[in-house]
């Protein structure tokens, strides 16, 4: 329990043990007895071996945290290995010194350590003892004459404030046998020799952020209780919501288990939420009234600082109070440069839930002392928050007119958008740089409509008013050319770029969002002289347009993936990734969501899909909410990919329903058709063509959007979706024939606008076309010219996804080539593509086998391969073989990845072994 004041606990030197009638509480010297299913938490676990090499283990956190369920896990592991173990559950009454040793002494008769030879027969009196001293001393011997280790477990240390206990734990500590491993459970540090037994190296420090559930450990005991019921999206939001709290992850399981699944989708979250405030309830029960009031006030905010809480509360004792939290981490450390500090989530709700439930004179007034500690501080948007929360509205609109801008720049639309709601109508006329500021934050967050309305307002001022002026005819200009641009409305958005591009605006980021635009659409429209006589680099370097230079690099990385240009647009993505601010605040838009999804898609085609995986773990959401139509349409479809390569067409689907649903909501029209033909393509792998059949009905019933410019654009709009889709039926229902006519021109407008990638992926089906059509000599002319152009592009992905038959044709045009000298770049490549195949799970790798790919030695390693496999022999580490061949590490492991496969082996010993007996290494020495 907490331990905020000492008022709180029995003090003093009366000793309880001589009241009459007082005894000692058996059940508090016995380890207790986990229930349930606890989950075993090896990372903590393998701890056992460091607490038996010190003297004290400290472990502090908060209630609820696991403390004494991980000391339990621990106790039964020592006990397993023959190592005593004895406990000692602390309450209030045990402030009292001599009750205090007396309880250790019983811990270690029912360990097994008494005086008498049967375990627990004893009961330990304070007559045995006539002073502290003498218990004291007595217990030190007791723990030497043990002989063996013993770890001793003071469980809720932090109900002992008397000085005299700490006194004499420290006493014991100093005199402590080299037997003797304590460990002390509290909710804050106690009073003892901490610096120097740190600086002995005899003590292990253990806080809340150590042993709070990990991600992992949390979707484990939730997945446990939830079984496939509950979706993994929402279990990962309750991972966010609990944030690894013990206490609050068990009561979500328990919940969980408790369900009645008819309801359960719909009040899960609730229920949950309702029974951790029952247990909060029973938990902040001991704490003093002031502290309470304290806690509630500052709820207000969610992140906190101790000049803050000054502000907040205007009472004296605001800094020892404030401390004391600190102590018992009930707050969160989120900057200690900045000294600032947050409650738990689950606590913070609990709390403001609390302080809602008081007057509004008090709720306004906490607001006043609130916004006026920003505002002295320039912190507008939190300000401004207060200042409208509190009722002031002129005064928050006044701090809006020349701040608004600055926190939409920073990319926190959602901020500005809620003023909008807050704020109500306001005059276009007396308020038209708030509207402007508000039309932007709806422009940049996908409602169009809304934007469109507010500059309808602003460019209709009274006629009192006069015409408006040129500089804000070319903001609302630039502002609906970005609307556009994000509505995949590439002729408007040209339209109205054109508008304001020879205006100079006194606002640079304005400026660069219109210079944005027009490479956008350079590249949508084909325009590729033009998109390549565009600087790379934006001529500002103020920090709040960051956002802008971030933009351009995931245009010119979009545009290099396209065009096969792999290793450059990583490089632009790369350097997008790395000039996005830290973000901190949930509402602020990720702009690494920008290069993200694109990087995710070049690391899909370049093959890389352990680097996809690691990229996308926990982005993907993000990308979805932040994204623009390409990143966004990147992103799914390279995950869905990558879930079909490992075999989960289950989780494959899934991933493509949800991005269909955020193509639906945002209008998206062409990213729709893009999710409906991946789709296609998965079922027909599966031969589920009645579903096949569907899915393209549901395409060609997708508006095609913009045409004008469609001949020269290097996207695939609605309108070829739909052509790919009725190929590649045709191919799989018997009809390839058919397939070839619309194939051949695709893939010609797609090479000739730019587009490599979609040149590969179609190249690929239409050889399958061919082939399937008879056409055997078309089939391998056209399969080699689209493997030359994925050798020159660095493309994988493009080609594998096509299937087995691809993978024939690889087989064969690898035969082809295994003799000639003056293909090599080519046969590698095409080495490597089969060599990929055959490494990931969830693919048929039947046709790959058809040919025999051993020559005369039993395997066809090149001789950089070979000569990587001759230094493996001689015991060489990868950094050791990179150094003697000049290359890097991550070549080596290219190359090693490569050895594996055709050796078929995953280690580098098997490696050896293979060689070997293959001959490879036959001259070597063993």
């Amino acid at each position: 329990m907490f331990r905020l004041d000492s008022s709180l606990a029995v003090a003093g030197e009366i000793s309880s043990v001589e009241r009459k009638g007082s005894a000692l509480v058996r059940t508090k010297t016995r380890v207790p007895r986990n229930c349930g299913d606890v989950l075993r938490r090896g990372r903590l676990e393998e701890l056992g071996h460091k607490i038996r090499q010190r003297l004290l283990t400290l472990v502090t956190a908060p209630p609820g945290c696991g403390k004494t369920t991980l000391a339990c896990q621990w106790a039964d592991q020592f006990v397993g290995e023959g190592v005593g173990v004895a406990w000692f559950s602390l309450d209030t009454e045990d402030n009292d010194p001599l009750r205090f040793l007396l309880y250790l002494h019983q811990a270690l008769t029912d360990a097994g350590f008494g005086p008498s030879a049967t375990r627990g027969t004893n009961v330990t009196r304070a007559a045995d003892f006539p002073t502290v001293d003498d218990a004291r001393s007595a217990l030190i011997n007791r723990i030497d004459e043990v002989g063996d280790d013993l770890v001793m477990v003071l469980d809720n240390y932090s109900w002992i404030t008397n000085a005299r206990i700490h006194g004499e734990m420290s006493y014991i500590l100093d005199n402590a046998p080299c037997n003797l491993h304590l460990i002390i459970l509290s909710s804050a540090p106690p009073p003892l020799q901490i610096g120097r037994l740190r600086a002995q190296n005899r003590l292990l420090e253990l806080n809340s952020g150590a042993i709070r559930f990990n991600r992992s450990e949390t979707l484990t005991l939730l997945q446990q209780a939830a079984g496939p019921l509950v979706p993994s999206a929402q279990l990962h939001e309750l991972y966010r919501v609990t944030q690894g709290w013990a206490a609050a992850v068990r009561i979500a399981a328990l919940t969980i288990q408790n369900r009645d699944q008819a309801l359960f989708r719909e009040t899960l979250d609730g229920r949950i939420l309702d029974d951790v405030d029952e247990y909060l309830d029973d938990l902040f029960l001991p704490v003093p009234d002031d502290v309470m009031a304290m806690m509630i006030d500052t709820a207000l905010v969610d992140t906190l600082s101790l000049p803050l809480c000054r502000a907040l509360t205007e009472r004296d004792e605001t800094e020892m109070l404030f401390c004391q939290l600190k102590q018992q981490q009930l707050l969160l450390s989120l900057d200690p440069d900045r000294g600032t500090f947050a409650y738990p989530e689950l606590v913070r709700r609990y709390l403001h839930h609390k302080l809602v439930g008081k007057s509004q004179h008090h709720l306004s007034r906490l607001h006043r002392r609130a916004q006026s500690w920003y505002a002295q501080r320039g912190q507008w948007e939190r300000a401004v928050d207060h200042a409208l929360a509190a009722g002031d509205r002129e005064l928050a609109l006044r701090w809006m007119e020349p701040h608004a801008m600055s926190i939409l720049k920073a990319g926190n639309s959602a901020t500005v958008i809620r003023w909008h709601h807050e704020t109500g109508p306001l005059s276009a006329a007396i308020y038209q740089r708030i509207q402007l500021a508000f039309a932007w934050a709806y422009a940049l967050s996908h409602s169009q409509e809304t934007a469109f309305e507010l500059l309808a307002m602003i460019e209709a001022p009274p006629a009192a008013l006069g015409p408006l002026s040129p500089a804000v005819q070319a903001e609302c200009a630039a502002i609906r050319a970005a609307s556009h641009a994000l509505a995949d409305q590439v002729e408007r958005a040209c339209e109205y770029s054109t508008r304001c591009s020879g205006y100079r605006f006194l606002d640079g980021w304005i400026g660069s969002v219109v210079a944005n635009v027009e490479l956008y659409c350079q590249f949508r429209t084909g325009r590729w002289t033009a998109f390549f006589s565009e600087p790379t680099v934006l001529n500002t370097h103020a920090e709040e347009e960051i956002n802008s230079h971030i933009l351009r690099l995931s245009i010119l990385g979009l545009a290099g993936l396209l065009r096969g240009q792999l290793e450059l647009a990583e490089q632009y993505c790369v350097d997008a990734i790395r000039l996005s601010p830290p973000e901190r605040d949930k509402d602020i838009q990720r702009f690494s969501a920008w290069p993200a999804g694109l990087l995710a898609s070049i690391y899909y085609e370049a093959g890389r899909l352990d680097e996809l995986e690691a990229l996308l773990s926990d982005r993907l959401k993000e990308i979805a909410a932040n994204g623009y139509l390409d990143c966004t349409m990147e992103a799914f479809l390279c995950a869905a990919r990558a879930a079909a390569w490992r075999g989960e067409p289950a989780e494959a689907f899934r991933l493509l329903e949800q991005a269909e649903a955020v193509a639906i909501q945002r209008k998206w029209d062409r990213f729709e058709a893009a999710i409906l033909l991946e789709r296609m393509r998965l079922l027909l792998d599966g031969d589920r063509l009645d579903e096949a059949r569907g899915c393209l009905q549901r395409l060609t019933q997708v508006p095609l959007g913009e045409v004008a410019a469609e001949h020269a654009s290097p996207v695939c709009g609605p309108r070829q979706a739909i052509a790919i889709a009725r190929a590649c039926l045709a191919i799989h229902s018997g009809h390839a024939e058919a397939a070839i006519g619309p194939l051949q021109t695709l893939s010609t407008q797609f090479s000739r606008n730019g587009n490599e990638l979609a040149g590969v992926r179609l190249g690929t089906l239409l050889s399958i076309a061919y082939r399937r059509s008879g056409h055997d000599e078309a089939a391998k002319r056209t399969f080699r010219e689209t493997i030359e152009k994925a050798a020159r592009g660095g493309f994988v992905s493009a080609v594998i996804d096509q299937g087995a038959e691809a993978g024939q044709l690889l087989s064969e045009l690898w035969t082809r080539l295994r003799q000639g000298e003056e293909n090599k770049g080519l046969r590698e490549h095409c080495e490597r593509l089969l060599c990929d195949a055959r490494l990931y799970v969830g693919r048929s790798t039947a046709s790959f086998e058809k040919t025999d790919t051993r020559d005369g030695t039993g395997c066809t390693l090149t001789p950089k391969e070979h000569e990587v496999l001759t230094l493996i022999a001689c015991g060489q580490s990868n950094k050791e073989i990179a150094r003697n061949l000049g290359v890097t590490p991550e070549t080596i492991k290219t190359h090693l990845k490569n050895i594996f496969c055709k050796l078929s082996v995953d280690r580098r010993i098997k490696a050896v072994a293979r060689g070997r007996e293959l001959g490879l290494l036959a001259r070597e020495s063993v």
